[in-house]
């Protein structure tokens, strides 16, 4: 597949993030936040966006990815990522 960039990240609900928009700099990006800010909710969205939820028939929340990061105000994760390939 060669290398891929992402170019924009946008995320309209997923956990506790929402309305969120991120155009990462050219490079290695690092995220520096408090606790509790999302850092890890918005690298298990990158995570999700490549290789989807772990679902299955687990109903223990700390086991099914996709009960973690629903929002509790909507029944729906939404967002995108947009990337670029070698190929363009």
């Amino acid at each position: 597949m060669g290398n891929v960039i992402i170019e924009r990240i946008e995320i309209s609900s997923f956990g506790k993030l929402k309305m969120l928009s991120i155009v990462p700099d050219k490079g290695i990006n690092l995220l520096s936040a408090p606790n509790e800010s999302g850092k890890s909710t918005l690298a298990a969205f990158i995570k999700f966006m490549f290789y989807g939820y772990t679902s299955g028939r687990m109903q223990s929340i700390l086991e099914n990815d996709k009960k973690l990061y629903t929002p509790w105000d909507n029944p729906q994760s939404e967002g995108a990522l947009y990337l670029l390939t070698e190929s363009g």
